[in-house]
């Protein structure tokens, strides 16, 4: 696996399912963490858990709460994002929801 450590991860839908494994999963390896999600409480129990796994105690965690769906909040978002936490190296898009029989 790839040295991932010090990296700066954005995920979106960070906060459960997939999103939040792959968070965990960076986190584990020693990478800084921010995700983005819409339901702040829901962000916040994830930056929790995630925080649990941390390697390195300077790991950076952190949580937005951003509809996807509004292209202007997300430009806001993000740019504020980027500027507490720097420019991300890696992008992971996992929002959504898988409707039954859509594949």
């Amino acid at each position: 696996m790839k040295d991932f450590n010090n990296k700066i991860i954005f995920i979106t839908g960070g906060s459960s399912g997939i999103g939040l494994a792959i968070a965990k999963a960076f986190d584990k390896a020693g990478s800084h963490v921010v995700i983005f999600a819409r339901t702040l409480a829901v962000l916040e129990n994830a930056k929790y858990e995630i925080k649990q796994d941390a390697i390195i105690q300077t790991q950076k965690i952190n949580s937005y709460s951003v509809d996807i769906t509004n292209n202007a909040d997300v430009k806001i978002i993000f740019e504020k994002a980027i500027n507490e936490n720097g420019i991300p190296d890696i992008l992971i898009n996992c929002v959504g929801i898988a409707q039954p029989d859509y594949f």
